[in-house]
């Protein structure tokens, strides 16, 4: 019976010496604050992590995935201005500002 044995033995393929695949996500934070190999080159680093436009810093495989609340531009906020004038303008608002007339008469003249 030893026959057979050995001949399941010499079907497993044999192979050499693995080669160290790349380091993981978490293999590199560790070498951040490591004593042996510590650090990462500035490649290594720039391809760990990114920066959102909101300011938070994470790593790129968690930023795949990031839902920013930050808008990218903020609309401009209109002026509901209920003491306006007929002759006022909006150049106290520098002019950047809609500003929306609530005071002014209708043209309606349904009395």
């Amino acid at each position: 019976m030893t026959t057979g044995h050995n001949n399941i033995l010499a079907s497993i393929p044999t192979y050499g010496v693995p080669t160290r695949s790349l380091a993981t996500v978490l293999d590199q934070l560790l070498r951040l604050d490591a004593w042996a190999r510590p650090g990462l080159s500035e490649l290594e680093f720039a391809k760990l992590f990114a920066k959102c436009r909101c300011g938070l810093v994470m790593t790129r495989r968690v930023f795949k995935d990031h839902m920013c609340f930050v808008p990218t531009r903020l609309p401009t906020p209109a002026v509901i201005d209920l003491t306006s004038d007929a002759d006022d303008t909006s150049v106290e608002l520098g002019g950047a500002h809609p500003i929306i007339d609530l005071t002014g008469d209708s043209d309606d003249n349904s009395e």
